[in-house]
């Protein structure tokens, strides 16, 4: 009989321990949660690749500066705020606000035009942007120091000032992957390749990239751009495997972001074409 108080003090010491470790186990992951469950952000990512001062160069990939600033300064006009991959990784993965009404401006390849067009109406509207640069190219022009508006890729030491300006996020666009011909296009199994084979070379182009960021930027991307839009299935392992938060696609909608990781990997974007007026081509975005 003496025995079942003891017996009763000690139950009740294992559920109060048992139902002090719930709650903080509850509090812990209520702390870490990123964005709220429920929530769904619609995030339009808009896309250029070119921009040249020569209208006679405009086209499907290709916007002169005053296209432009016009359609910044539409977007801006309507409410809209510019994010950064980073901005967008941190909302998903740890809830950090975004604007009420987020909008993504991607540039692909790295073209010293773009940069040099691009930086003052970005610094005079106070927006951000993304660019993806193909580390083949970089180190081509690295190597024989041109510069030139016309034809000229961002050097390393272009790409230093970049990060310094603040005004850029800089991503990977692949290191040689950028082709589109009868072996590979883009980031996609060559015919005759197994995936092991693919999964080797894929790996190997991507990180030579990752380490070239850090080695000359002490920088390292979060983000893959891929080449042409062109990927493979099992792609987006590999690059969580290599450590990456996101992947950046050229499939054409507006993005839904959630709490949920995946919403990442394959966002789409928007190319933007130079024979659309900005209200037509916004307009069919729903912006």
């Amino acid at each position: 009989m003496k025995s079942r108080p003891i017996f009763i003090k000690t139950a009740l010491y294992i559920l109060s321990a048992c139902l002090i470790s719930i709650f903080f186990l509850t509090a812990f992951r209520t702390h870490e949660t990123s964005a709220p469950a429920s929530d769904v952000i619609p995030l339009p990512i808009i896309m250029y690749h070119g921009v040249f001062n020569d209208p006679s160069r405009s086209g499907d990939y290709v916007v002169t500066p005053r296209l432009l600033e016009d359609d910044l300064t539409y977007l801006k006009n309507r409410g809209y705020s510019t994010v950064t991959m980073a901005e967008l990784i941190n909302y998903v993965h740890t809830g950090s606000p975004l604007p009420e009404k987020p909008v993504m401006i991607t540039f692909d390849d790295g073209m010293y035009s773009t940069w040099y067009y691009a930086t003052p109406i970005f610094k005079k509207l106070g927006m951000t942007g993304v660019i993806s640069i193909v580390g083949s190219y970089t180190d081509e022009y690295t190597a024989s120091g041109d510069v030139n508006l016309n034809y000229s890729y961002l050097r390393w030491e272009d790409l230093k000032q970049v990060l310094e300006d603040g005004i850029f996020e800089l991503q990977n666009h692949s290191y040689s992957f950028h082709s589109y011909d009868s072996k590979r296009r883009g980031s996609t199994i060559a015919d005759g390749e197994t995936f092991e084979e693919y999964a080797q070379l894929f790996t190997e182009d991507t990180m030579k990239l990752q380490n070239a960021f850090s080695v000359n930027l002490g920088y390292v991307p979060n983000t893959y751009t891929y080449p042409y839009g062109a990927m493979t299935t099992g792609t987006a392992d590999l690059l969580r495997e290599m450590g990456f938060s996101a992947s950046l696609s050229c499939n054409a909608g507006v993005n839904a972001i959630t709490a949920n990781p995946r919403c990442l990997f394959g966002l789409k974007r928007n190319n933007r074409p130079a024979h659309i007026s900005t209200e037509r081509f916004f307009s069919s975005l729903g912006i």
